[in-house]
């Protein structure tokens, strides 16, 4: 069964959100979350009849960790400086 998380990295950010974040800033970690999930969920749905989202995934995925990867790093290096 596919999750729909390229990456382990989202959820490397919710032990973050869930140590540091204030209660508000938690909430909208896990509104936002949720949306990209529903997002997903979505996405397939909209190319459920023939295997065009598979073949969307595979000539994407390779940009969309590289873009998963620094929307990670950035922020966490400007938090440590």
């Amino acid at each position: 069964m596919r999750t729909y998380v390229p990456s382990g990295l989202p959820y490397v950010l919710a032990l973050s959100v869930a140590f540091v974040a204030s209660p508000v800033l938690a909430l909208v970690a896990g509104i936002g979350f949720g949306c990209g999930r529903a997002m997903m969920a979505l996405a397939n749905l909209r190319f459920s009849t023939d295997n065009s989202w598979d073949l969307a995934w595979i000539s994407a995925h390779r940009v969309i960790k590289i873009v998963l990867v620094l929307a990670f790093l950035i922020p966490f290096v400007i938090a440590i400086l």
